[in-house]
This record gives C-alpha cells, structure tokens and sequence, in this order.
C-alpha cells in the first residue's frame, strides 16, 4: 500500500520542505504482512561517514565549517517545527557531490 507522506515518517510533506532535508516521495507500509516501512526518497550518492574514510586528507576548516552549518541548519529547521532525529550521526546525513542533506 503507497501513500503520501505520513507525519511521523518525514517533515517536509508536513511542515514544508527545506533545501537541507532528504525529500521524502512515497512509503509504502503493510502493517499486516510487513512491519518495515519502505521509504522512496531521492538518490544520494553516499553518506558523510563514508566520504570522510574516502577523503586523501583531512577537512579544511572551510570545509568541515561549511558541513556543520549545512547539518545545524537541517537540525534547526527540524527542532522549530517539533520534529527531533533520534539517530543523528555520520551514517545517517546523505549527500550527492556538491550537496548535502
């Protein structure tokens, strides 16, 4: 069974969506005969865990700068609208190159 965006699944569909934040398409959910949820999203290259094993060198000051705003910013929006991650960690922030979310 598909449906648009249930609010305990994902933000944006509810409060609207914010540049920093996956974006949720479709889930698909049969409480009956499966009880994980599947989740649609857009296509992301890797996660931040595997891009720091993957980076020659450390982080700029720049760089690692520009990702903590990038992830505060997504946080922020997320705690101003009452939504909190309860598994925030390397793993779990995706990005595209040139993006993150």
């Amino acid at each position: 069974m598909g449906g648009s965006c249930p609010a305990v699944l994902i933000w944006g569909c509810t409060i609207g969506w914010q540049h920093n934040i996956l974006h949720l398409y479709e889930y698909f959910w049969s409480p009956r005969t499966d009880p994980q949820v599947h989740l649609v999203t857009e296509m992301l290259g890797m996660d931040l865990r595997d891009w720091f094993k993957s980076r020659p060198q450390p982080l700029t000051e720049r760089v690692a700068s520009e990702v903590a705003k990038r992830v505060l910013s997504a946080i922020e929006f997320c705690h101003d609208h009452g939504v909190m991650h309860r598994d925030l960690k390397p793993d779990n922030i995706l990005f595209k190159v040139g993006t993150l979310r």
